[in-house]
């Protein structure tokens, strides 16, 4: 009986996380999962009546849920550092666009290989850039991520960015104070910068209607 309620137990946790998972993929409000119990109860009381407790033993109030996705949140992370610290060779691509507030994000994306040529792609971080957003300002963020994830500072190959002023305007921009960081850390390999194409393309895609192309390519 004791063994029969933990597993019932157990998968009422996995279920919450389950959920949860599927609410932050939707971006909708940590309060939807009361909504979803309910649905749950409809849906149980129409088929399997007799089950229903089972149901009720699934918490998806809001706190629950926020902690839910915390908790996976962390575990993503987790796995991508352990991951990391197997990379050979790693490069990043950092993106910077303002959203509906006005708020400056900063989108930093990387992709490492291991010794078995395994490549991980990963969204590594988005930063709120409040106040000024200058090469500094740039620079600060993506290496403070780079600590964080204990990615090795000899291993970064690459650098893509959007070519804007601040991430690679000579001497003050991103890719200059990335690669001064690099000397300052005895890296004797060349960090190679490059400009990516993907705004361009979408601007080029509209004007030339060619939806049925980008909306293959992206």
């Amino acid at each position: 009986m004791f063994t029969y309620a933990k597993s019932q137990s157990k998968a009422a946790v996995k279920a919450s996380f389950i959920v949860a998972k599927e609410v932050a993929k939707s971006a909708w409000p940590f309060t939807e999962g009361e909504f979803i119990k309910n649905c749950m109860f409809e849906v149980c009381d129409a088929v399997c009546p007799d089950k229903r407790q089972i149901f009720s033993n699934v918490s998806l109030s809001r706190n629950t849920v926020a902690e839910r996705v915390d908790q996976l949140s962390t575990n993503i992370k987790e796995q991508l550092v352990r991951k990391g610290k197997d990379f050979i060779a790693y490069s990043l691509a950092v993106d910077e666009s303002t959203d509906t507030p006005d708020i400056a994000q900063l989108s930093i994306f990387v992709r490492g290989v291991d010794s078995s040529l395994s490549i991980t792609e990963e969204f590594l971080a988005l930063r709120p850039m409040h106040g000024t957003t200058t090469g500094q300002d740039l620079y600060e963020e993506v290496s403070r991520c780079v600590n964080e994830m204990g990615l090795p500072w000899e291993k970064l190959v690459g650098l893509t960015t959007d070519g804007a002023p601040a991430m690679c305007v000579h001497s003050s921009g991103l890719v200059a104070r990335m690669q001064e960081r690099m000397r300052e850390e005895n890296v004797t390999d060349e960090l190679t910068a490059y400009h990516y194409i993907i705004h361009q393309d979408s601007l080029c895609g509209k004007a030339l209607k060619m939806e049925h192309v980008m909306s293959t390519i992206t």
